[in-house]
Formats: C-alpha cells, sequence, structure tokens
C-alpha cells in the first residue's frame, strides 16, 4: 500500500506538475500535502463505498454511548431477531425517557464531545449492540489504527489490501490533487486534469458497483 510519502512523490512527478520535491519530506510544500489530503477527504466521501462499511459492538446497559466514527446504517441486539429503528433526534426529544425495557429505536444526537448513540426505552438490563457504520477515517497508520486523515509520513489510505481497487482509487486521487494544487480552472492544464479525474471516479464506482447516474458533476 502507497504511504503519504509516496502519494506526494507520485504527485510530483505528474506532468506539468510544479512540485519541488526536497530531500526531506517535512520540507515538502505544505500546499502539496493539503491538496493530497484535501482530494483524499472529497473521494473517500463523495459515495458509501463498500469498503468503507465497518461492523463494530459495544455491550452496554445505559441508554446512551458514544457513537463509532462514522454514521450508523443498520442496528441490532444480538441474537434479538430484529433492527432497532432509526428515529430523529426531535422525534427522540418527545420520548418517556423515564421508561425501560429492550431497547426499540436509536438516534444520534452531536454535542461538544462527539455523536453519541441514545436509545429508548432506556435499557433493563446489560445488552449486546451491534451496528454497521459508513467509516470517516480515510486513512491508518503503521499499526492499522484509523485515522481522520494522511498526516504522518507512513500514512496509508483506509483502504483494504487490493492492488486493484488501490491503483483505481490513487488514479482518482492523484489527478484530484492536481486539480487542486493548479486551482485555476482558466488554466490550460486544470481541465485536462479535471476530466480525467471524472473518468477515473467513473471507473472506481463501476469497480464498486455503484451504479453512476446519467451526470455526475464535480
Amino acid at each position: 500500500m502507497r504511504n503519504f510519502e509516496k502519494i506526494v512523490k507520485d504527485v510530483a512527478h505528474l506532468k506539468w506538475s510544479t512540485v519541488v520535491l526536497e530531500e526531506s519530506f517535512a520540507e515538502v510544500e505544505e500546499n502539496v500535502k493539503l491538496a493530497v489530503k484535501q482530494a483524499n477527504s472529497y473521494i473517500f466521501g463523495l459515495a458509501d463505498f463498500p469498503f468503507r462499511i465497518r461492523k463494530g459492538g459495544k455491550r452496554v446497559a445505559s441508554a446512551s454511548f458514544a457513537a463509532p466514527k462514522g454514521d450508523i446504517v443498520e442496528m441490532w441486539i444480538e441474537n434479538a431477531g430484529w433492527y432497532l429503528k432509526k428515529i430523529t433526534p426531535p422525534d427522540g426529544d418527545l420520548l418517556d425517557t423515564d421508561r425501560k425495557g429492550k431497547p426499540q429505536v436509536y438516534w444520534v444526537d452531536y454535542g461538544d464531545n462527539g455523536a453519541v448513540v441514545h436509545l429508548w426505552p432506556a435499557p433493563d438490563k446489560e445488552y449486546n449492540f451491534m451496528f454497521r457504520y459508513v467509516t470517516d477515517c480515510k486513512a491508518r497508520d503503521m499499526s492499522g489504527n484509523e485515522k481522520y486523515n494522511l498526516e504522518n509520513i507512513t500514512d496509508v489510505v483506509n483502504l483494504p489490501d487490493d492492488p486493484i481497487l488501490e491503483d483505481c482509487y490513487m488514479h482518482c486521487l492523484y489527478t484530484k490533487a492536481m486539480v487542486y494544487l493548479i486551482a485555476d480552472d482558466g488554466d490550460e492544464n486544470y481541465r485536462p486534469y479535471q476530466r480525467e479525474f471524472e473518468e477515473a471516479y467513473g471507473n472506481l464506482l463501476r469497480l464498486n458497483g455503484i451504479r453512476i447516474a446519467p451526470r455526475i458533476l464535480f
């Protein structure tokens, strides 16, 4: 898997790139690193790609717990045989918070300390809650820990170990990073990279089995 340093070097060697690589990665201009991070953030969040789906769980007896780092797609109680229904926070505000039992619904609120999952009715005992969620973590460190984005020299994009998927994703990443670096849509080199990115992104969607809309605007 290509790490942050390798990605920046690859972008530096693209046609019409104005990036000047120094001996030390730390000395590379911040706008280059930012363009790569910005491109990764943009592409990763464009669709609910299958490789973003994670499965997690938490054993709790309280009416709330810290949400995973992403959007919950579905949640269920282990061995219960049914999914909890997701409702909106305003609907949750109308429920009787004193009621206890086997939770039937949940909602997610956002506060100063991040996202919190609320359960109703409040658990009458400890349950093992399982959930699938679409991760927002766009990178991993050397130990495999998920991170919100590329930061350190050895960080990699949060993709499965699949060379075909990685190559397709990197084609999107490199071309979009160049679009951000050129910035001026009046520059003669801007449109070629933008068109190449659009074609690469279409290939990424097809590779992941995602239907392409009749018209996609970027």
